[in-house]
């Protein structure tokens, strides 16, 4: 026991646990403690700590952490015991060495065999402090752990920004600084799939060049700078996104020889008659097939344009065939307004080109395949439109004009309906309609290559709607008219049913009126429980009005019994 002269002072003490915290080191505090003079700290750390602004908030502070610095010492004391003793002799040595120059001058033997011992010491702590340092996980490898925890958790961002903040104040070591810099850490060094290139096309000659300033056609009005926006293409490669799906997910088994039923694409005639065909050429051909998509949307607030063209792979099981991660990306335009016919071709140009490469064939490792690198066959064979993309695409007349239908030539009549007129398109036996096909496409395009003038309002048509050249047609099983499917959405939904609607419930004094029943019908298609996977239910049905199409089709198909 010390006697009260030789007491350390609270404050000193205070002071002293403020260096015992701040050393680096067991063996640094070790020579803390025992450089340590009573009488010299007595009453100057005293003095000092009362002159000091923050005296009473460290006060509060230093007694906590005393307080967990015994229970920490008490906790460890057996353990690190015999290790202490040895670092307590190296730092009584160095302490009484620095504090006695006469000895240091006549010891040099001495002193040279204290030091030898003091660093031996500090090369075993530097080592173990190295092995644990290089235990410690790197940043990507935390910031994985963080992702995980935050998709097990359901998260939110600003929270794994507080998260990383949190442990980086706990001295955590390689911690990312928030939740972007996570992001980067585990995609760096990972392929790019979506592999693009970007253009500028002019509004004016629809040119698609890499200057977004002015247009790079020299006779163009927007040669020296654009007089209005331009529209923003991108494209993309379509064969690492392709690779990345077959390699990711198996493909479905080859359908057997049952042409009675159809349940997928694959049982269709169109899959057999290339399959049978490819398989003249090679048995063992590995055959996809691509189905495509094209649409816009109008952004209202900010007046602009995105129109997407889009795959998905056939053989794809279908509970995975349409998941985001899955879609093959073509291209992407931002404009001021929709595309327009005569410069679309030049948008889907660039994977038009890769598509015909792709039949060639590519090499792709299979899952559970050992590696094994298979040759595959692609194809485009279908694409689903509606009908102003259809319009678009196949580069023909809009749905409103005459010979508009992209699966055969009628040609339509103007009806008068209230103060205007309609296009309807009645079949009668007398036209001569036939089916649009390649043939038919090449004929056409021999007639439009053959007119001098543009035709008149009531003229007769021989290229039947027919405005331009179609790049799909470069594909070897892509058929013009044909490989387009049905639009159910204008022709069932939001026309046929939509038109019965409108007789049904508008026409109250005609014999087929159902009106009456209005309030029966509305109470019957309230009980219907949709699906979880409805977004928007539909609006009570005498607001049919102002129905979307997909309205349309839910009370079409939950409602018809």
């Amino acid at each position: 026991m010390m006697d009260k002269e030789e007491e350390i002072p609270l404050h000193s003490a205070k002071g002293l646990v403020r260096r015992l915290k701040n050393a680096n080191n067991r063996l640094s505090r070790n020579t803390d403690v025992f450089s340590l003079h009573f009488e010299s700290t007595k009453d100057l750390q005293t003095a000092n700590n009362h002159g000091d602004p923050d005296y009473f908030q460290l006060d509060e502070f230093d007694d906590m952490t005393m307080q967990d610095q015994d229970e920490e010492t008490s906790a460890s004391s057996n353990a690190s015991e015999h290790c202490m003793d040895h670092e307590c002799d190296a730092s009584i040595y160095r302490v009484l060495s620095d504090d006695d120059d006469d000895n240091n001058n006549n010891n040099n033997d001495d002193d040279d065999n204290d030091n030898e011992e003091i660093n031996s010491f500090q090369t075993s702590d530097d080592a173990a402090n190295n092995e644990v340092q290089s235990g410690l996980p790197n940043s990507r490898e935390i910031s994985i752990a963080l992702s995980l925890f935050r998709h097990r958790h359901n998260l939110s961002k600003s929270c794994v920004n507080d998260l990383c903040e949190l442990l980086r104040y706990l001295g955590v070591k390689n911690v990312p600084t928030d939740f972007r810099t996570i992001q980067r850490n585990i995609l760096k060094n990972q392929e790019n799939i979506l592999q693009g290139k970007k253009y500028s096309v002019c509004s004016k000659c629809g040119n698609k060049g890499n200057i977004k300033s002015k247009c790079e056609n020299t006779k163009c009005t927007s040669s020296v700078n654009h007089q209005s926006i331009s529209t923003e293409l991108c494209t993309f490669k379509l064969l690492p996104q392709i690779t990345s799906i077959l390699e990711r997910h198996a493909v479905l088994p080859q359908p057997d020889n049952d042409c009675s039923r159809i349940s997928d694409v694959q049982e269709g005639a169109v899959w057999r008659n290339i399959f049978s065909q490819q398989l003249v050429a090679d048995p063992k051909r590995q055959i996809v097939t691509f189905l495509l998509n094209s649409d816009g949307i109008v952004l209202k607030k900010s007046s602009r344009s995105i129109w997407v063209s889009c795959m998905i792979i056939n053989e794809l099981p279908r509970a995975i065939r349409f998941n985001i991660n899955n879609v093959i990306i073509c291209s992407i335009s931002i404009g001021s307004n929709k595309p327009k016919k005569t410069e679309f071709q030049s948008h889907i140009s660039d994977w038009v080109r890769e598509l015909r490469q792709l039949e060639l064939g590519f090499y792709v490792s299979p899952p559970n395949s050992n590696r094994i690198f298979l040759k595959t066959h692609t194809y485009l064979i279908a694409a689903t439109l509606d009908k102003p993309a259809q319009a678009l695409l196949m580069n023909m007349n809009d749905p409103v004009g005459f010979y508009s239908c992209v699966r055969c030539t009628i040609k339509g009549k103007s009806v008068q309906s209230g103060n205007g007129s309609i296009r309807v398109f009645i079949r009668n036996t007398e036209d001569n309609i036939e089916d649009r096909n390649n043939a038919l496409y090449d004929k056409h395009l021999l007639i439009l290559s053959q007119r001098r003038s543009k035709l008149k309002t009531n003229e007769y048509d021989p290229a039947c709607g027919r405005q331009g050249v179609c790049l799909l047609r470069d594909l070897s099983y892509f058929n013009i008219g044909q490989s387009c499917t049905a639009d159910s959405l204008h022709n069932v939904y939001a026309g046929t049913f939509k038109r019965l609607l409108e007789l049904w419930f508008k026409s109250r004094r005609q014999p087929f009126s159902i009106h009456k029943s209005l309030h029966i019908i509305e109470a019957q298609l309230d009980s219907i429980r949709y699906p979880s996977t409805t977004y928007h239910v539909p609006s009570q049905l005498r607001h049919f009005q102002t129905y979307k199409g997909n309205e349309y089709r839910l009370v079409l198909l939950f409602g018809y019994q």
